[in-house]
């Protein structure tokens, strides 16, 4: 990057940033129209799996950890019943039970975890460079609408990721079988398929699976979906082993709701929330609006929602809310609730604002026209409490271009 002259190269260092800016938008659309494992990506990136699940560019891409389903739900609970079943795991799902300090509850649930020996010595070495000032990053040059960037990189970031590193490497010590992996004695075109795809621990862990005939216990959900065509038997996400963890009382009610909260926020799709997390959430400061639930709330935004689940939810949620907390607070709730659930939605918006007027004017709650509350309250309900509201949107539904959402789903 020095010319003849030896100073700094500009125009070669504006060349290469734009080349790696393209070159990384190149792949994190393609991971948005087509996910697939984490491993693949960041080969494409030149970087590891563990560097890209840490710095995850949630602005730009969701992190594929499930399609969301109840069937998947369903099937992994039924992988979670089988007897004497050993679970393999890979290192980015390592760090995130480190994250959310749910290592021993989810051995209390499967057991040990098996690790491949490769795994452990990823690890070790990411810390080890860690440690090296030399190699630590100062500052990232790039590129972005044909100017140079330049951002610092503080001594404290490097710190706090060997700090989280270090912990990984001691949980897998305390709570994991480290062991050896000789892999299949006969390589199908599926398992070399894999190897190109995978970093070698994570492909390693693949092969232990098979070995042990174990479930696949991983965050990176296009990993799982891959996993069985290897003749992996079965293969769950974090979230339901985390949900056993907590209904067995292993795992606390708020940790986990933390643990949902903070997963929506590093823009980690499908996650499965209820009314219950949500409530959990709220009851840390009653007197204002969460914000890790709307953080929540906002994904119901997204056209790939199942709406007529997230009305359940968000109905159950406020229903909860207004038997809890303060009016002003519950109205701001609602209100938020309300342009979510409708945004982008016209044919099923009167059926929805319907439900949440029925649900709320309940005589249980505010009453008929909010009259259980004071006048000035019922104003931050943006005309759901309006004594009219029903009839009003009733009258507009004759104009729905598509079905309406059953009140069924929408009331409590």
């Amino acid at each position: 990057m020095i010319d003849d002259d030896g100073k700094i190269d500009v125009d070669t260092l504006l060349k290469v940033g734009k080349q790696r800016r393209e070159q990384v938008e190149s792949a994190i659309e393609l991971y948005k129209q087509h996910p697939f494992p984490l491993g693949a990506l960041a080969r494409m990136l030149g970087s590891d799996v563990e560097t890209l699940f840490l710095d995850w560019p949630h602005r730009d891409a969701n992190l594929f950890v499930g399609i969301g389903t109840l069937k998947e739900l369903h099937a992994s609970k039924i992988a979670l019943r089988r007897s004497n079943a050993r679970y393999v795991t890979d290192l980015i799902t390592l760090i995130e039970l480190v994250r959310h300090r749910a290592m021993e509850s989810v051995n209390r649930v499967v057991g040990p975890l098996l690790v491949p020996q490769t795994v452990r010595e990823a690890l070790v070495r990411a810390l080890q460079l860690s440690e090296v000032s030399l190699v630590r990053t100062s500052a990232v040059i790039g590129e972005q609408d044909g100017k140079l960037t330049y951002a610092p990189v503080p001594v404290a970031f490097h710190d706090a990721r060997s700090k989280l590193l270090l912990k990984v490497l001691q949980a897998i010590d305390q709570y994991c079988d480290v062991t050896p992996v000789l892999g299949p004695e006969v390589v199908t075109p599926e398992h070399q398929q894999l190897s190109q795809l995978l970093d070698p621990p994570t492909h390693d862990v693949v092969y232990l699976c098979l070995e042990r005939d174990a479930t696949l216990l991983s965050e990176d959900g296009a990993l799982r979906l891959l996993a069985p065509s290897a003749g992996v038997s079965a293969a769950i996400g974090v979230q339901p082993v985390l949900m056993e963890a907590r209904d067995r009382g292993f795992y606390g009610r708020d940790a986990y709701a933390n643990a949902v909260a903070q997963k929506i926020m590093a823009g980690h799709d499908f996650v499965c929330v209820t009314s219950h997390d949500l409530v959990a959430l709220a009851e840390r400061n009653t007197n204002k609006v969460s914000p890790d639930v709307r953080a929540v709330l906002e994904t119901f935004r997204r056209p790939t929602l199942d709406i007529a689940t997230a009305s359940v939810v968000g109905s159950e949620f406020l229903r909860e809310a207004a038997m809890r907390f303060p009016p002003k607070v519950v109205g701001a709730y609602a209100r938020l609730a309300h342009e979510v659930l409708i945004h982008e939605r016209p044919g099923i918006a009167p059926s929805i604002t319907i439900g949440l007027a029925r649900l709320l004017q309940d005589p249980k709650l505010y009453g008929r026209g909010g009259r259980r509350i004071a006048k000035s309250h019922r104003k931050l309900f943006d005309g759901l409490l309006d004594r009219t509201a029903m009839e009003r949107y009733g009258t507009a539904t004759s104009g729905a271009t598509e079905p309406l959402a059953p009140l069924t789903y929408l009331a409590a």
